[in-house]
């Protein structure tokens, strides 16, 4: 019963909102010893949009690379001077609105059971949180908690498969480029943790 009303609620809520891109994401297969790559693609899978090329280091270093320019647009380095077993990274996202870069970061509050981050970049106090057990991870403005700034769903196969990831986002006043370093972020920790 409960699964029921889980799933009018995501339903219902999906339908009130416009949606202003989608993506689909997939999961590299193999990337060695490396934190994981995303090829990020239109909704069909068809045409590549975006890459996240990691590197080889201690913790997780990456870059997104837009198509079919390949221009590097955001960059996201984890930090280890933190409370043990929470995620902290610093991050830069290049925001076209400007054509400068700017600096953020991203960490990890200490939850039981669900997850929460907050973004902070550009002067924005952004929220991403998934329930437990739930596909689904939300971005939220923390001065408008109620409404929903992106979403991405990971898709059921992902845990007999390579993980693949449906992304919605519906409020363009923030780069695509959070969002998806974002992902990247919560997938690793989504492996990695208990």
């Amino acid at each position: 019963m409960m699964r029921l009303l889980q799933f009018f609620f995501i339903f219902h809520f999906a339908a009130c909102q416009t949606v202003g891109k989608k993506y689909y994401i997939r999961k590299d297969l193999i990337s060695g010893m490396k934190a994981g790559e995303y090829s990020i693609y239109d909704p069909k899978g068809q045409t590549i949009q975006y890459r996240i090329e990691s590197h080889l280091s201690f913790g997780q270093n990456i870059d997104l690379i837009s198509y079919p320019s390949k221009k590097l647009v955001g960059k996201l380095k984890q930090q280890y001077a933190y409370a043990a077993m929470l995620y902290k990274a610093r991050f830069a996202v290049f925001d076209d609105s400007t054509e400068q870069w700017a600096n953020g970061t991203i960490f990890q509050h200490f939850k039981l059971v669900d997850m929460k981050f907050t973004t902070e970049w550009n002067n924005r106090h952004i929220s991403m949180t998934s329930d437990a057990f739930s596909f689904v991870t939300r971005f939220y403005d923390e001065k408008e908690p109620s409404k929903v700034l992106a979403q991405f769903t990971k898709r059921i196969t992902s845990y007999l498969f390579v993980s693949k990831f449906d992304m919605e986002i519906f409020e363009n006043d923030l780069p695509d480029a959070l969002y998806l370093l974002c992902l990247a972020v919560r997938d690793l920790l989504s492996r990695t943790q208990i």
